[in-house]
């Protein structure tokens, strides 16, 4: 209570500390931002501004040495650097240059963690000397900077080297101590950094074209070829495109036709290492330099050449300059062989113009019949429902030209070209631009659900034939994929595994168990070996003619049962007699119905002996097959029952 009391002068004295707490705020907030991060290198330039606002040069300085002192470059956020060359122009500000090269030569001993560091604070050191008029330290600066000794140089890994024993690789110290050397040394001087450059191999493609243009000012032309030769052979391509084309135009302005065969081995030399991609300017400016200085036929050489060796792209515009050129030195006759070599080699796209430009030629020489097989080759590179300029040119020269069987023919060819292209649209589908290997995956792949549930189907099938063979009908079973269920023995013959054998005979010899010889008929033996189970026919069907129990059965007893005297009467005969016919039209039925299935399984057969496996749709469909030849014999025999209880019934 007694602090809070206020007596006297206290409240100011109060008032002022609570001022200079304010004013020091940005202070100790900036103080606890670098105890959490010592490192931040925008933090101490923000802390210098401070004392900078504040005009005190004693804590800027002893904020920069604090700085410089605690950043470690390693783990330094920011640019380390930045806080050395800061504190060498704050004494450079106050013309203290004594202090700034002590600062600039202390910051070039740090280790800094990449040597684009050190380069830019042996930069910033000679700018300072340039800036007061200092050209000799200035230049001195950068040698230093760059100098290097020559076990070094030519050691291959330079990297776990010291950043101090690497800089003189960075090429913007080499670039600014060229610089100086041509401003203020002499050509012998400057000519002497270059090659050291070039020794070295720091030197980059512009620098090379510099200086070939320095000595070119000086009328050192060779030198400056020379220069040029060594920057062709020290880089590849792309980065030797600039000065290919550089030393090209400059020796062909320099010598023109004075030394033609050492152009066209320049040339030659460029096309040889120039990609197909890049070729036609290079082209371009060889044709030129025949067309002015050398000869006209090699002129056309290099431009025939030209159109077959640059991109597709870029050979319709140059045939046409070809054309063009031929046309000037030659006439319109010579470029005959041009537009024919035009039409195999321009893309299918501008085969259509090269066309119309061709038929238009032989028309003005008066050559109707090559006009009209011109048109008729470029039509089938050009679709009618898409482009009508060279069909439109063809029609308006059968108007002028033809007659009216030259114009049907056009009409002729013109369908068939739409039917083709027509085709073409049609059959090139999503599926065709995949790769055959895809197409072969997608072929194989099971695209419906029907599909799949038929072969689900038919495993379950397979599965119940090889869990109770006696449903088989003998032979081999063969599943999806080629994978056998039951085999023949070994060697037997091959036959038809789904095939039934037929009888068309109804002869006492299949009740026998007879055959004849080359019949095919299923007999009695055979079908004992199916193992076929028998079942008890319904006492419902016979009505009141079902035997009692204990009650002598067969057709002896019932004819004992019978009175001499007594006889059929005419309904029963008839009935007896529909019954009769209602079982042979069954017995026929069920006939046919076999010749159509052993048919189709013997077709089956050759099928499946071509094929791998039995297809589940072909099974699908015999299964069907026989089903419905069942039900319709079921139905004929239903018949057949029932007409033979209507007859006992009447009789």
């Amino acid at each position: 209570e007694d602090d809070l009391e206020v007596e006297g002068d206290d409240l100011e004295l109060r008032l002022a500390r609570l001022q200079f707490l304010l004013d020091r705020r940005a202070e100790l907030l900036c103080s606890v931002r670098l105890r959490q991060n010592p490192h931040n290198v925008h933090e101490w330039h923000k802390r210098v501004k401070i004392f900078e606002d504040q005009d005190a040069p004693e804590k800027v300085i002893k904020a920069y040495a604090e700085a410089v002192q605690t950043v470690d470059p390693e783990r330094a956020d920011g640019k380390p650097h930045s806080l050395w060359v800061a504190f060498a122009r704050y004494y450079e500000d106050n013309e203290d240059l004594d202090s700034a090269r002590d600062i600039f030569d202390r910051a070039t001993q740090v280790a800094y963690r990449s040597m684009e560091d050190l380069s830019n604070v042996w930069c910033e050191y000679a700018e300072m000397e340039l800036r007061h008029d200092n050209f000799d330290l200035a230049i001195k600066v950068l040698h230093k900077a760059v100098s290097v000794s020559d076990k070094v140089a030519r050691s291959k890994d330079v990297t776990s080297l010291p950043v101090q024993q690497r800089v003189w690789k960075s090429t913007k110290l080499w670039c600014m101590y060229a610089d100086l050397e041509e401003s203020l040394g002499t050509l012998e001087s400057t000519k002497g950094v270059y090659e050291r450059m070039i020794d070295l191999k720091v030197a980059t493609p512009q620098v090379l074209i510099n200086y070939a243009h320095m000595l070119e000012e000086g009328k050192y032309f060779e030198d400056s070829f020379r220069v040029y030769e060594k920057g062709v052979n020290l880089f590849e391509w792309p980065l030797s495109k600039e000065l290919w084309l550089a030393y090209l135009s400059k020796f062909t302005a320099r010598y023109q036709g004075a030394k033609i065969e050492r152009a066209r081995d320049l040339f030659e030399q460029a096309l040889e290492k120039v990609p197909a991609e890049e070729r036609r300017v290079v082209y371009l400016m060889y044709a030129t330099l025949e067309e002015q200085h050398g000869l006209v036929k090699n002129a056309m050489a290099i431009y025939d050449r030209a159109a077959k060796e640059v991109t597709p792209a870029e050979r319709y515009e140059l045939y046409l300059l070809y054309i063009n050129k031929a046309t000037e030195f030659f006439g319109v006759t010579k470029t005959r062989s041009i537009y024919e070599a035009a039409t195999q080699n321009v893309p299918d796209t501008k085969v259509k113009e090269i066309c119309i430009r061709y038929a238009q030629l032989e028309q003005t020489l008066g050559e109707i019949d090559r006009a009209r097989g011109i048109y008729q080759y470029g039509s089938q590179h050009c679709d009618p429902g898409k482009n009508d300029a060279l069909w439109d040119a063809w029609n308006n020269f059968e108007v002028r030209h033809g007659n009216e069987d030259t114009f049907r023919e056009m009409l002729r060819i013109k369908r068939s070209v739409q039917l083709q292209f027509s085709q073409k649209h049609v059959n090139t589908t999503d599926a065709g631009i995949a790769n055959d290997a895809q197409h072969a995956a997608k072929r194989q792949k099971i695209s419906s659900d029907m599909e799949a549930l038929e072969r689900q189907m038919m495993d379950q099938t397979m599965q119940q034939l090889a869990e109770d063979p006696s449903r088989s009908r003998g032979g081999d079973i063969i599943a999806m994929g080629g994978e056998q269920v039951s085999q023949l023995p070994a060697g037997a013959p091959q036959k038809n595994t789904d095939e039934i054998n037929l009888d068309d005979d109804d002869d006492d010899e299949e009740e026998e168990g007879t055959r004849e010889p080359g019949d095919k008929g299923t007999t009695k033996q055979s079908l004992g070996a199916l193992n076929i189970s028998e079942k008890a026919v319904p006492a419902a069907v016979y009505g009141g003619f079902a035997a009692q129990e204990g009650e002598e059965q067969g057709a002896l007893a019932r004819f004992k049962q019978k009175q001499p005297e007594e006889a059929l009467p005419a309904a029963a005969i008839a009935a007896t007699a529909a019954a009769a016919a209602a079982a042979a039209a069954a017995a026929a039925a069920a006939a046919s119905a076999r010749r159509e299935i052993g048919r189709r399984n013997g077709a089956a057969a050759d099928e499946a002996a071509a094929a791998p496996a039995v297809h589940v749709h072909s099974l699908s469909a015999a299964a069907a097959a026989i089903a419905a030849a069942a039900i319709a014999a079921a139905a004929i025999s239903a018949a057949a029952i029932a007409a033979a209880a209507a007859a006992a019934a009447a009789a």
